[in-house]
């Protein structure tokens, strides 16, 4: 038997995670009723990719690109079954082939799905995707979501114990809870 199995099991685990976050993070760029577009320009991009400690080469074509990724990475989270997260989450498999990798940085030796080249779109692609086939073999396609706030649509993944996470943030929820008892008292 290995030793350090269960290591490897978290690191895996803390990679994939982070995959799912991206996903959560690309799609809560997108514009909507309280902010604006927020990847609109390469200097945005290159700040939401910086924020994720990539130095990746980008182009101007790549904010076009990214917009689109991210529609669909939001498609996965409005999946109303397994079986239809699994038909966006392959797509973007098939149109962003990877392979496993094995990464030494400074920290430790590490797992990670690379595509080919440099592409930062391609390792965005890559990285949200797997990180969500994984998370919804583990969790189910239940646990993803969009914030049910009528002025949101921010994506979140439900980490409660109990299944019932419905908004992106406890500033929604808070928001959505005054709205209720407002209308109680009128």
């Amino acid at each position: 038997m290995l030793s350090g199995h269960c290591a490897i099991g978290q690191q895996l685990l803390d990679y994939l995670e982070a995959g799912t976050q991206l996903a959560v993070d690309l799609i809560n760029t997108e514009p909507a009723a309280v902010r604006a577009e927020q990847i609109g320009t390469l200097p945005a991009v290159r700040a939401f990719m910086h924020a994720r400690g990539q130095r990746r080469r980008l182009r101007v074509k790549d904010v076009a690109r990214l917009q689109l990724l991210r529609s669909s990475l939001r498609a996965v989270f409005r999946a109303h079954d397994a079986g239809d997260a699994a038909a966006h989450i392959n797509a973007l498999l098939i149109s962003f082939p990877a392979r496993p990798k094995l990464v030494v940085d400074a920290a430790r030796p590490a797992i990670a799905f690379e595509p080919e080249g440099d592409d930062f779109v391609a390792w965005v692609a890559v990285t949200a995707a797997a990180g969500l086939a994984f998370f919804i073999t583990q969790h189910g396609v239940e646990r993803l979501g969009t914030c049910i706030a009528p002025d949101c649509e921010d994506a979140f993944y439900d980490g409660t114990k109990n299944k019932t996470k419905r908004f992106c943030s406890n500033g929604c929820a808070q928001a959505a809870s005054l709205r209720a008892f407002r209308a109680r008292r009128r």
